[in-house]
């Protein structure tokens, strides 16, 4: 039966509707498939956490006062959320953040930081003076008290102010909250009290645990892209990605597609193109490594590049027609699949070919990518909007080696379309200070402007 003051089933109105930024102007489309369904016991004492004399209690000497915050955890719930993690199933956002954002939490405190540069409209919100940046600062002063011991609410608040970041424009001391995020992932899938290896903890750890360490490992690969390194990750990637890995306790076969192990419903991309990522990052890092050493082995730089490079040839799942799926996101995480394994062989030929943009390996590659962009491009708007959003990374790429008017103009306009809010806006004047400064005979030097901007295109 229905709790007194609580509607059964607490969600919107599934009448068609948009959300519109004022700060941005970006309209984010609002349907029934959107509806946030937060039950009765999701909000079990919610009710008195907006009375202005209750009180929380303070384990972890939160900052900030319930009254004053309520109507950005709110906008959180309502809105933020679903821009933070737009590929991810909408069912069960909810209970995976529910418990964190009832009580008062560095992981609450995150998400409302995270609404409030939602609210103000991001750019330099974290750094100039105001609610934001007092608020970041008040959370890093918190997280210094806690000595390295990080808990399932230190991580999902890590996961917050790197999506504060990215809202923000993607430049900043993201790397700070990565390293905090990979400390407590560590602790998770090397408990060996708990499970039998790493793959084993992806596959029996909680449904919260198994989001923030699949998220750690997305954010994690393509921040490799902009520190020029390996991912911090690699090695448990390899052990639970690698296609053709085989274990003497796990069949790859039965369990490499399973939910919990899923990339897709997460992020959008399929398992083995983020481990191809990985690989390819790593295979960068070790070329630069041995030609400064003058030792570079071409023999096996071409070969690992042939293997990661049949293992991308072949498209994504088949594309269903857009009735087919019952949510936009459903659709968009297909889009977006092909948009990762398009760029990831763009990635991996730029490694090969010492980012040469006339080498027709490149041009080829830039191509098909873009030709994955334009697929949808005449698609309903809040598909495109979520793919766009989804992978900067990929239109940053492209639009850094393209010498196609027609497909540099066409990757503009999407990220000219998503307004001010995120890291669009960053990256597109990011791509257009490389190509002031690209030369025919030299390499284009895309990834060292990341690095030199420290921007993280997630």
């Amino acid at each position: 039966p229905d709790s007194p003051g609580y509607p059964q089933d607490y969600g919107y109105s599934s009448a068609p509707c948009f959300l519109t930024s004022h700060a941005t102007n970006l309209v984010v489309p609002w349907t029934a498939a959107y509806q946030m369904r937060f039950t009765p016991e999701m909000y079990d004492g919610y009710e008195n956490a907006l009375d202005d004399n209750y009180y929380f209690p303070d384990p972890m000497n939160s900052i900030l006062v319930p009254d004053l915050s309520a109507p950005l955890l709110q906008s959180y719930r309502d809105t933020v959320c679903r821009m933070q993690y737009q590929l991810a199933d909408i069912a069960r956002l909810p209970g995976i953040f529910h418990h964190s954002l009832l009580t008062q939490n560095v992981a609450r405190d995150g998400a409302i930081l995270l609404a409030t540069i939602h609210s103000e409209g991001g750019q330099s919100a974290l750094v100039r003076p105001g609610h934001a940046k007092n608020r970041y600062d008040e959370l890093e002063q918190a997280f210094k008290g806690s000595q390295g011991h990080y808990r399932d609410v230190h991580a999902m608040a890590a996961l917050h102010i790197i999506s504060a970041f990215l809202f923000d424009g993607g430049q900043g001391n993201w790397a700070y909250w990565m390293d905090i995020a990979y400390i407590y992932c560590h602790s998770v899938l090397d408990d060996k009290a708990r499970f039998l290896d790493r793959r084993d903890a992806l596959l029996n750890c909680s449904e919260d645990e198994n989001f923030i360490i699949k998220t750690v490992f997305w954010f994690d690969v393509l921040a490799s892209v902009t520190t020029m390194k390996p991912p911090h990750f690699r090695d448990v990637i390899n052990e639970i990605y690698d296609p053709e890995l085989k274990s003497g306790i796990h069949d790859p076969d039965d369990d490499y597609n399973s939910d919990k192990l899923s990339m897709m419903t997460i992020m959008g991309c399929e398992n083995r193109i983020l481990w191809a990522l990985s690989e390819i990052s790593a295979l960068a890092f070790w070329k630069t490594e041995q030609s400064q050493k003058g030792r570079l082995n071409f023999t096996h730089l071409v070969h690992k590049a042939d293997s990661l490079e049949r293992l991308l040839e072949s498209s994504s799942q088949q594309q269903g027609n857009s009735d087919s799926y019952s949510q936009p996101e459903e659709e968009a995480r297909h889009f977006a699949s092909e948009v990762f394994r398009t760029a990831a062989i763009v990635y991996l030929r730029t490694v090969v070919s010492n980012d040469f943009r006339h080498v027709e390996d490149i041009k080829s590659a830039v191509k098909e990518c873009v030709k994955t962009f334009m697929s949808f491009r005449e698609h309903r708007t809040d598909v495109r909007h979520i793919v766009v959003r989804s992978t900067v990374f990929a239109v940053y790429l492209c639009g850094c080696f393209t010498d196609v008017p027609a497909d540099l103009k066409a990757l503009k306009d999407y990220l000219q379309e998503e307004g001010l809010m995120g890291n669009c806006r960053a990256a597109m004047e990011l791509m257009n200070e490389v190509r002031a400064s690209r030369k025919p005979a030299e390499p284009v030097r895309w990834r060292e402007a990341l690095h030199d901007a420290k921007m993280l295109l997630v």
